[in-house]
């Protein structure tokens, strides 16, 4: 119809309603929203009262018609095409039809667009409309409308919000170079110059346009980023819009964004208070009541300052997070927002720091701030925040398409990294579900993210990074594989989950380990026989670290994944022997159960029932030898259970290898029979426990005539009352049944004449 209009030679137009050239302006036809375009389009509109009375013309009526409409004079005279769309829509304000639709359909023609007609639709029609426009024109000035329906989001839903638009014009000079204007899925997309307010992601976008008579002016509408990443923002305050004079703000203040806002979808909502930044307000809670005043700061510029006095003052605002503070700072223009400390911090290192995202935000609106500024440790505000779990911070600046190249500082180290480092086990978990960062990731100085954690300690976050499988599971911490870490930390769920992948079970680590290093020479002790447990860099793998640990489950596990059960430590200990070491019992049955060789020696010598004797475990003793322990199984030195039993005072095993069968006399490749391991020992109970078992003397080696000779040449504290007395009895014992001192001092005589030291100390004595 608008062409049709625009293409006739002269229109009438039938005013029913107007008896007199008087009531020419009250006429309803200046209340209909399709008389506009009637008014508009035609080159020359005739006026005709209710008795077809001419009135007079477009022309010679355009005093009247611009009071009565808001059009003026200018345009009505056939300019219009050098109306904003904002006066357009201020046209239209006033004007009802008698379908909502038609509010939009009826401006077609006036805006030059075409739109399929839905009736049905409502007033989404008018949002259509926009969208349309916004298609063929740049004017930002369809933005500058005020109302309190937010219900289209960056657009207006309906005419009416226009109403006292009449007088915003297109700006020249622009504010920006780019004054395209988009539509998507996501919201409308533009550039413009963009000024922080609040601390709860309220600020001020400047559009191309001005308001007629304001001089230096530019509209500016009031926008909110509610996740405070300036990734999608949306019209707040909508029932105001602010003319600011640009002069009067500083270029850093106001550094122009590509935005993109939001869209409405007609979801009404009439509180003013119904937005708030998901980080740190209320629900639909928001104080707004300081932007007049900011506003006043902000039209006072009066270029910067940079004294110890205003930089304090701006640090330490921004790291108590008085947003308010650094706002009228930073709106005075009185500083660079880039100042730094003594240890070459920022405010917004500060602010990151302590968790106060408000701050950040306010402080990244700005261009003179540099996200990726280091402190002098090379710190980023992102790692600062990583470093303290400030995740409402991370999570916000990673979001940030201006940060995307500042998530790594300048050691390489990314915040993954920061963050696995203090043990912020939640925030690592967020990073890690971002796919943002690789979990196994070097940094300049070649460390992973996970020896990191390790450093500090934090075996959960651990947990975290290897649960993802792109971990190196040959990483090395603290000197041994993942899989050996794990195991000696009994990380029963760690190992699991290392063990469904590809793993070397038989690789050794470099690691300590507590190794039982058994002293070969049982022949003089002067008190109880100990083991020496040092610790050693000896190969060993996994399980062994397990068995060593008491680890059953992780044992079990191992086991089923094919390790070798006979994997020897540098010692040559095997599992079962370490497991006999530890008195594990059920370590023992375990490895037993799962084919470990019961009689497998170690380089000294000893199995696994010599090992148990040794260490003074009677009930793995028991266990083994029920099992089918070999109980003459001597060591290197020739030394059976039994002879290490006696030697060490164990009277109850002493006791157990005789009811189990074991040969009293023997003496194996030495002749070295437990009576003189017992009497060596000075231990006079087991002496008299071997005698009443029908021990024989006679077979008693001439070195242990020495012991008996001279206790202290053995290695023994005669002046200890219980080591005396012990030996008393041993004496005692021995010449009751004619094997005294005489006899020995007699016998040893005899020897140096009759053979060498050796051959005596090595032949049997003979009985008395």
């Amino acid at each position: 119809m608008y062409r049709w209009y625009e293409r006739a030679g002269q229109c009438y137009a039938f005013l029913a309603d107007v008896p007199s050239k008087s009531s020419f302006s009250e006429s309803r036809w200046f209340t209909r929203g399709w008389t506009l375009q009637e008014l508009i389009a035609p080159p020359t509109v005739v006026f005709v009262d209710e008795n077809w009375n001419d009135l007079g013309t477009k022309v010679t009526l355009q005093r009247d018609i611009s009071r009565r409409t808001n059009i003026s004079p200018g345009l009505l005279a056939g300019n219009v095409g050098d109306a904003s769309i904002a006066q357009k829509m201020s046209w239209a304000a006033g004007r009802q039809t008698t379908r909502a639709e038609d509010t939009a359909y009826c401006l077609m023609g006036l805006f030059g667009v075409n739109m399929p007609l839905l009736y049905g639709e409502g007033e989404r029609a008018f949002l259509r409309l926009q969208e349309e426009i916004i298609k063929i024109s740049d004017d930002h000035s369809i933005l500058a409308w005020q109302s309190r329906d937010n219900r289209g989001g960056l657009l207006a839903t309906g005419p009416a919000a226009f109403a006292e638009s009449g007088d915003i014009v297109v700006r020249y000079p622009p504010v920006s170079d780019d004054r395209s204007l988009t539509i998507n899925s996501r919201g409308a997309h533009l550039n413009i110059p963009f000024i922080g307010l609040l601390q709860t992601g309220v600020g001020l976008g400047l559009l191309n346009c001005t308001k007629i008579g304001s001089g230096n002016g530019v509209v500016g509408v009031f926008l909110l980023d509610r996740h405070l990443n300036m990734n999608r923002l949306e019209r707040t305050r909508t029932w105001e819009f602010a003319v600011i004079d640009i002069s009067k703000i500083g270029p850093s203040q106001r550094p122009v964004r590509r935005i993109c806002a939001k869209l409405g979808r007609l979801e009404y909502t009439w509180s003013r208070r119904s937005v708030k930044p998901a980080t740190s307000l209320e629900e639909g809670d928001y104080d707004d009541s300081q932007i007049p005043d900011l506003l006043s700061v902000l039209s006072g510029y009066s270029g910067m300052r940079n004294d110890d006095k205003t930089r304090a003052s701006l640090l330490q605002l921004a790291s108590l997070g008085d947003g308010d503070g650094v706002c009228r700072y930073l709106a005075s223009g009185i500083m660079s927002a880039d100042l730094r400390d003594d240890k070459g911090r920022t405010a917004l290192m500060h602010a990151a720091e302590s968790g106060h995202m408000g701050v950040v935000w306010l402080l990244l609106a700005r261009s003179d701030v540099s996200p990726g500024a280091k402190d002098n440790a090379g710190m980023t505000a992102l790692s600062l925040a990583a470093r303290k779990d400030r995740r409402d911070v991370v999570n916000a600046l990673m979001a940030r398409s201006d940060m995307q190249q500042h998530l790594v500082d300048g050691f390489g180290r990314t915040l993954l990294s920061h963050a696995a480092q203090a043990g912020q086990e939640s925030l690592v978990e967020y990073l890690l579900l971002t796919g943002t960062f690789e979990p196994d990731a070097q940094d300049l100085e070649g460390r992973r993210v996970i020896q990191y954690a390790f450093r500090g300690g934090h075996v959960e976050v651990m947990k975290l990074l290897i649960e993802t499988d792109r971990v190196d599971i040959y990483e090395k911490v603290d000197g041994q594989d993942l899989l050996g870490w794990a195991v000696g930390g009994e990380h029963s769920d760690i190992v699991a989950r290392l063990l469904e992948r590809d793993v070397d079970l038989e690789r050794k680590t470099k690691k300590h380990d507590s190794t039982l290093l058994l002293d070969g020479d049982l022949q003089h002790q002067p008190g109880p026989h100990r083991h020496i447990e040092v610790f050693n860099r000896f190969g060993i793998t996994p399980l062994l670290i397990a068995v060593q640990n008491g680890s059953i489950s992780i044992v079990a596990a191992l086991l089923e994944k094919g390790a070798n059960i006979e994997a020897e430590n540098k010692a040559g200990q095997r599992s079962l022997a370490l497991a006999a070491i530890h008195g594990n019992g059920a370590m023992v049955r375990l490895l037993l159960d799962k084919g470990a060789d019961i009689d497998a020696k170690d380089n000294e010598g000893f199995t696994a029932l010599n090992t148990a004797t040794m260490c003074r475990r009677p009930e793995i003793v028991e266990l083994l030898l029920d099992r089918g322990a070999n109980i003459e199984a001597a060591n290197a030195r020739g030394r059976a259970p039994l002879v290490i039993a006696s030697n060490r005072g164990l009277e109850s095993t002493v006791r157990l290898l005789l009811a189990k069968g074991a040969e009293i006399d023997a003496g194996h490749k030495t002749d070295y029979t437990a009576l003189a391991g017992a009497i060596d020992g000075l231990h006079p109970e087991v002496v008299q426990l071997l005698l009443d078992n029908g021990a024989d003397a006679g077979k008693l080696l001439a070195s242990t005539g020495m012991t008996l000779r001279d206790p202290a040449g053995q290695g023994f504290d005669m002046d200890d009352d219980k080591v005396r007395a012990r030996y008393e009895r041993v004496v005692a014992l021995l010449e009751g049944i004619g094997y005294g001192l005489e006899y020995w001092s007699s016998k040893l005589k005899r020897g140096k004449r009759k053979k060498s030291s050796r051959a005596v100390e090595n032949a049997p004595l003979e009985t008395k």
